[in-house]
């Protein structure tokens, strides 16, 4: 059998990664004593004719996937919650159940209150279309995200409501000036909105071919922040409400007692990736 993704018949090299985290996610999942639950990524996961065992050894992504899914499902939850109306646009959305996970999360709470947009390249979507199926709250859009043509019509359909656009697992394979441009464009267009995202800092953009899970993929790391904080000089209105690193998180540990006091105590590896929510200040 071929080691190659795309073997799945994606072309895209970006494309392709979504298949990572969705077997990892898969992976946590089944776990005994799992931190993380994605039952529907177990039921994806078994309908591909691959083999994935060359990232069972990617301890690193497999925990960090789980807890940066975990941590912007809660986020998202918790802004939908605060919210009158909201709208979740889901950048590069591959195969991610967010909108599973978060109605697990908030029950009859999110009834009614919520849409969902799953936006992805062409290919991408009519694969998640096929296994996929969208729900009545969920909407898929074929384009890229740096098109605007979609933010201008969903800026028109839902005016008044939250918006919260969600970038997991994305910009990195971006640069700078894609990534500030694509803010600069929902900044114009989205007072008020939150946008959840993970970044990495130079050095990690720098060693992407040692990265345990994603020097198997054929995309590499082009975004570089040593300082989440930088996308505020981008625009304006654009500020970081909150920064997590890995090492903030209890379930870290999981990754090996060596690993752990690498990332927790070693500045540089502490500051390598991290999970920003920032926001677009209102007029």
């Amino acid at each position: 059998m071929s080691n190659k993704l795309a073997v799945t018949g994606l072309n895209d090299p970006i494309a392709q990664t979504l298949f990572i985290p969705l077997y990892m996610k898969s992976c946590q999942s089944k776990l005994k004593d799992a931190f993380f639950s994605d039952p529907w990524a177990c039921a994806l996961i078994e309908q591909f004719d691959y083999d994935f065992s060359s990232f069972d050894q990617s301890v690193l992504s497999s925990v960090g996937v789980a807890i940066r899914a975990g941590y912007f499902d809660r986020l998202t939850a918790d802004i939908i919650a605060a919210a009158q109306s909201c709208v979740v646009v889901n950048l590069g959305a591959g195969l991610d159940t967010r909108f599973q996970r978060v109605q697990m999360l908030m029950g009859n709470t999110m009834e009614d209150k919520a849409w969902f947009y799953n936006l992805d390249l062409p290919e991408v979507i009519a694969l998640r279309e096929q296994l996929l199926p969208s729900d009545s709250c969920e909407t898929c859009i074929s384009a890229s995200v740096f098109d605007s043509d979609w933010m201008d019509e969903l800026n028109a359909r839902h005016q008044g409501a939250t918006f919260v656009f969600i970038a997991e697992g994305l910009l990195m394979y971006f640069d700078n000036c894609q990534v500030q441009q694509l803010l600069q464009e929902l900044a114009s267009r989205f007072p008020g909105c939150h946008i959840l995202f993970d970044g990495i800092s130079r050095w990690m953009r720098d060693n992407s071919d040692n990265h345990d899970s994603v020097k198997y993929a054929g995309a590499g790391f082009k975004l570089a922040l040593d300082s989440p904080r930088e996308i505020e000089q981008w625009h304006g209105k654009l500020k970081v409400i909150s920064v997590a690193h890995y090492a903030d998180f209890k379930e870290w540990k999981r990754v090996g007692f060596f690993n752990y006091l690498l990332s927790k105590y070693i500045p540089k590896y502490f500051h390598s990736s991290f999970l920003v929510h920032a926001c677009i200040e209102q007029s």
